[in-house]
C-alpha cells in the first residue's frame, strides 16, 4: 500500500485550535520574510561633529 502525503497530517489535528496557531505562526513568518527581503537598504552613518555630516550629506546628494 503506498504511502501518500495526505496520510501524514490527520484532518483533525490540522484544524484544531493548536494546529490553526501553528498555520498562522507559519503565515506571520512568511509575510515578515516577504516584507523584509523587499524593504529598501537603510544604512547609519555616524560622524563625530556637525559640520562633518553637512559636508558628508553634501557630497552623497551631488
Amino acid at each position: 500500500m503506498p504511502l501518500h502525503f495526505a496520510s501524514l497530517i490527520p484532518i483533525d489535528s490540522l484544524f484544531s485550535t493548536q494546529g490553526i496557531m501553528v498555520m498562522l505562526l507559519g503565515a506571520y513568518a512568511l509575510a515578515m520574510w516577504l516584507f523584509l527581503t523587499s524593504a529598501p537598504k537603510v544604512y547609519t552613518v555616524m560622524v563625530s561633529d556637525l559640520a562633518i555630516a553637512k559636508l558628508f550629506m553634501k557630497a552623497c546628494w551631488i
